[in-house]
């Protein structure tokens, strides 16, 4: 089947500049980042981190805002253009911390400025959401009760234009930065220094049919290894089972800051745990002068507290769109270069049911 759509090399109706191409942040354009819901139904701020300590070790957080159709993720919510997701998940030592507040708040309460990048939900004397700035943000997100909280700053240096994607009910378009984060988290009384790497995407989607077939899984792995260099990966299959060519890639930009986009990649003896979420997988990813392998494993966590609305999943296996908290080896091997590194990442799984 033809995909009527842009790829690597090309540019995205949905933002300005070469998919594929990574960019220094401070370069990307600013209407990029701007929300703007007179051209795009749904858009969003998510930050993947993974941190050097052991009290934290990673964490989700952040907002999307404005209609989009479910339908194709295995849900049944209706498109609504006042529907606001909002997540703050701290993957602590002992578990996982998930404030899911989804369906509480109407999108029109979060304020977006029209000139700079600044976003903010304010609702009663509490500010649950501050994200402003760029290429260096200073992001806030705190819970209604004020059980759990993020204080950080993202310092953005690289960021990628992703493919656009098809799916049966939406078009979905995206950008990935990545950098250094800085800050503390709070559950409870404990606040916990963190630091790391941040991996910050900006989805913007349309609701819009296509001839395609449905979704059957994704699953996509950011990771940072202790040299320096990042792997970001997307792995995609349909509904019938066969992996969506244009959906399944990697990135990798070394420890110099040298990015190469891999459109060869294969993911292999991916397996799943008790709770049918992923355990483990090896990968594969190849260019004219550069391969790599990889192989991950999925650290076994409990869930310490989810709570933000009636319809939360309490459990982990309930919980269809869990963070995992990943360690990975990866083998890089660039002409008579031939190194093995090491590391880990926060993967998001979702499978059509």
């Amino acid at each position: 089947m033809s995909i009527a759509l842009p790829l690597p090399g090309m540019t995205s109706p949905y933002f300005e500049g070469v998919i594929g191409h990574t960019v220094p942040a401070s370069t990307f354009p600013l209407g990029n980042l701007l929300i703007d819901d007179t051209r795009y139904d749904y858009e969003g701020n998510w930050a993947f981190c993974r941190f050097t300590g052991d009290e934290v070790l990673g964490a989700r957080f952040g907002f999307g805002r404005g209609k989009v159709d479910l339908r194709d993720y295995g849900a049944t919510h209706e498109p609504s253009s006042s529907f606001l997701m909002l997540h703050v998940e701290l993957m602590l030592r002992e578990g996982a911390v998930q404030w899911l507040a989804t369906g509480n708040y109407d999108a029109h309460q979060l304020t977006v400025a029209a000139d700079l990048h600044d976003n903010r939900l304010i609702d009663g004397d509490r500010e649950i959401i501050r994200i402003s700035g760029w290429p260096t943000m200073d992001w806030h997100m705190v819970s209604a009760d004020g059980e759990a909280e993020v204080d950080v700053a993202i310092a953005c240096k690289t960021v990628t234009i992703l493919p656009d994607c098809l799916m049966p009910n939406n078009r979905f378009a995206m950008w990935l930065a990545i950098g250094a984060i800085h800050g503390s988290v709070r559950f409870r009384d404990r606040v916990l220094p963190v630091s790391g790497t941040a991996f910050y995407d900006h989805p913007r989607i349309n609701v819009v049919s296509h001839a395609v077939p449905p979704v059957g899984w994704y699953l996509y792995t950011p990771m940072h290894f202790d040299d320096g260099s990042s792997l970001i990966a997307y792995f995609m299959k349909d509904g019938h089972g066969k992996q969506v060519e244009y959906y399944t890639f990697g990135l990798f930009i070394d420890p110099q800051g040298q990015a190469s986009w891999l459109p060869e990649a294969e993911i292999i003896d991916l397996s799943f745990d008790a709770d049918d979420k992923p355990a483990a997988w090896r990968a594969s990813f190849h260019t004219d002068d550069l391969d790599i392998t990889m192989q991950a494993r999925v650290d076994a966590c409990t869930v310490v507290k989810a709570w933000g609305n009636a319809r939360v999943a309490h459990t982990r296996r309930e919980n269809t769109n869990f963070p995992l908290v990943f360690n990975a080896e990866a083998r890089i091997r660039r002409g008579l270069q031939d190194a093995i590194i090491n590391g880990g990442g926060l993967a998001e799984y979702i499978a059509h049911a």
